[in-house]
């Protein structure tokens, strides 16, 4: 007798809440990237590009993240003290946003590289096609951002990233292990933990000036403006993008559908 390959109901709440979190740090991540991403590239573009870009490299940045979470961890460590450094020694007032960018993008590069090319046990090598799989869903993603503003005009950032966020993690699922299956060995080991490290220290690097910023204004004087629309939407989109991730989390293990391995 054939058997049905549709999902069934799974009511096993320890798994459920294990996945909710856990999609819920996804989500906030997503949001955490997005926001700087957002008001960073709406500097020099126009509103409807930036919604688009900002989704796609928050997407693709993510899952390089999640993708390769023991890296990440081991860069943030060298970056977060390369960067201090930098802003202790050699910052001074006006400070540009790409030169913390760089920094700890430099940084994470190296760090990267090596871990990639040292690390045997790793599944750093399938970071370039996770990061195609992240683009190619931030991209789907992102056509939601198009219409809200086509239809209603600039939509607050919070509730826009709490839809994005699940939106882009459910077309990130549904592509992501063709794009591991066919892609992950196009590049070596340890050009795979450069991109990861250069985007997880990059990201440092900027979440840092932001933050030092709020506290010292002569720091980022010139774009305090900026500064000051992160920090104020950083916290709602957080929420929200968790929140959101959160709940679809919850969705899929409840329907029983199988925890994704790449």
């Amino acid at each position: 007798m054939a058997t049905s390959t549709m999902p069934r109901l799974c009511l096993r709440p320890k798994e459920a809440v294990m996945r909710g979190m856990i999609w819920a740090f996804v989500g906030a991540t997503f949001g955490a990237l997005y926001v700087p991403l957002f008001e960073f590239l709406r500097q020099v573009l126009p509103v409807s590009p930036s919604y688009v870009l900002a989704c796609a490299a928050a997407a693709a940045a993510g899952a390089l993240f999640y993708g390769s979470m023991r890296l990440a961890v081991i860069v943030a460590v060298f970056a977060n003290v390369a960067i201090f450094v930098y802003f202790v020694f050699f910052a001074g007032g006006g400070l540009p946003p790409t030169y913390a960018l760089a920094v700890g993008a430099a940084v994470g590069l190296v760090v990267g590289a090596l871990y990639g090319a040292s690390v045997r046990d790793s599944r750093v090598f399938r970071a370039h096609a996770k990061l195609l799989a992240g683009t190619v869903a931030g991209i789907g993603g992102a056509t939601l951002a198009v219409l809200a503003v086509a239809l209603f005009g600039e939509v607050r950032l919070a509730w826009l990233v709490g839809v994005l966020a699940p939106v882009c993690g459910l077309f990130y699922v549904l592509v992501a292990p063709r794009f591991v299956e066919r892609f992950s060995h196009l590049l070596p080991p340890a050009v795979d933990g450069a991109l990861v490290g250069a985007a997880v220290g990059a990201f440092l690097g900027l979440a840092f000036w932001v933050l030092a910023g709020v506290v010292l204004d002569e720091v980022t004087a010139p774009w305090d403006t900026m500064t000051a629309h992160i920090a104020a939407q950083w916290p709602g989109a957080i929420i929200f993008a968790a929140l959101g991730a959160c709940m679809l989390g919850l969705a899929r293990s409840v329907c029983g559908l199988e925890w994704l391995d790449l």
